[in-house]
């Protein structure tokens, strides 16, 4: 799951979004996200799903590190 991590963190690096952006932006307090960046196995899925829209991407591809399914 710390792949997880590493890829949000690599999209925010890509778009220039810090982690109080990106938590004013998901409505994720940000003492919160920054707990489920350092153990992304704790993220609910309502919550990879407002990560993946704010950073532009999906959650498929937070998680596995793929575009699409096939």
């Amino acid at each position: 799951m710390q792949q997880v991590s590493t890829r949000i963190r690599e999209r925010m690096a890509a778009l220039d979004i810090s982690v109080k952006s990106l938590s004013e932006t998901t409505a994720i307090p940000r003492m919160t996200l920054t707990r489920r960046l350092a153990d992304p196995a704790t993220l609910t899925l309502n919550e990879l799903e407002r990560v993946a829209v704010a950073l532009d991407t999906s959650p498929l591809y937070l998680v596995t590190g793929r575009e699409s399914a096939a």
